[in-house]
């Protein structure tokens, strides 16, 4: 079988395609690039989406190559903020939420890079976790996350016992 790349339109529409394809049985190499070495918030926001996609390739496995301020030969993920981002993005505009972007690659009109922005760690985590609960609508170029929330809300005697109330139904004996 052979192979051809194919040059794909930036749209989110059809993520996670083309940075994970589910058709595809191989082991996913999904590069995550930094401007640098990551702070704890860049961390957190890049293991979320890691755990996401590596919960989606499931038996095939998945790779994260680390790349500090370079481009990657590949479609990759890009985390970034306003301040700190890889000299590659330099001259793009600064962003005033948390947003996903999918770009052209600046040397490769066929490699996409999903760029992560923010305009601080806390940006990034909150387009991570969007990114992770899927309750965002991915369409265009870009999408600003304006909200994501949380999956389940703890109770004080959660958090206090570590346990969950049973309610009891008047409905069942």
């Amino acid at each position: 079988m052979t192979y051809q790349t194919l040059n794909v339109k930036n749209d989110l529409s059809h993520f996670p395609v083309p940075f994970f394809d589910p058709r595809d049985n191989r082991t996913n190499t999904l590069p995550m690039v930094f401007a640098g070495a990551p702070d704890v918030g860049l961390q957190q926001a890049s293991a979320i989406v890691a755990s996401w996609f590596g919960s989606r390739s499931g038996w095939r496995g998945q790779n994260f190559p680390v790349l500090y301020n370079q481009l990657p030969d590949r479609n990759a993920i890009v985390f970034a903020t306003n301040d700190k981002r890889p000299d590659f993005l330099r001259d793009h505009p600064a962003v005033k939420a948390p947003v996903i972007e999918m770009i052209n690659h600046p040397q490769n009109p066929y490699v996409k890079l999903l760029v992560v922005f923010g305009r601080d760690d806390k940006d990034l985590l909150q387009a991570a976790k969007g990114i992770a609960q899927g309750n965002i609508l991915f369409r265009g170029e870009s999408v600003v996350v304006n909200e994501v929330k949380p999956l389940l809300r703890v109770s004080r005697t959660m958090r206090r016992t570590g346990c969950v109330p049973i309610v009891r139904s008047p409905l069942v004996n």
